[in-house]
């Protein structure tokens, strides 16, 4: 065979069907240059119960304080929850104080009366500075 005879036959077979195409096949889409951004969720803080407030302290205490009438109830103290009632006391009408035999907690302080003090009266003594929220 030739070099005519040879492709009129690829024709030939091409017409007839014998010979099989390439498939249509749709290209890939690119490859992303870079995957999205993965962002960690916020962490979910838990609700409050109503008249509570959550004070945040130097390291990583965090102090949570009910306020019922002329009571405060303060829980994650060292020493465990206390109970405090209403002193006279306090500078200005946003300012608190509440005291037991072992804790004395002032709050309403700072420029914006978020600030509070817990001094931990039972030895060794010591002092807390937290701020609300």
């Amino acid at each position: 065979m030739n070099g005519r005879s040879l492709a009129a036959a690829a024709a030939a077979a091409l017409a007839a069907g014998c010979v099989a195409r390439a498939p249509n096949v749709a290209p890939l889409p690119p490859a992303p240059s870079e995957p999205p951004p993965v962002t960690a969720p916020e962490p979910v803080q838990p609700s409050l119960p109503e008249g509570a407030m959550r004070y945040r302290c130097g390291g990583e205490r965090v102090l949570l304080v009910r306020l019922r009438e002329d009571v405060a109830q303060v829980q994650g103290l060292p020493q465990g929850e206390e109970t405090l009632l209403l002193d006279a006391g306090g500078v200005t009408p946003q300012q608190r104080v509440f005291s037991n035999p072992g804790v004395r907690m002032e709050i309403g302080l700072g420029d914006r009366g978020r600030e509070a003090v817990f001094q931990l009266l039972q030895p060794p003594a010591s002092e807390l500075r937290c701020v609300a929220g």
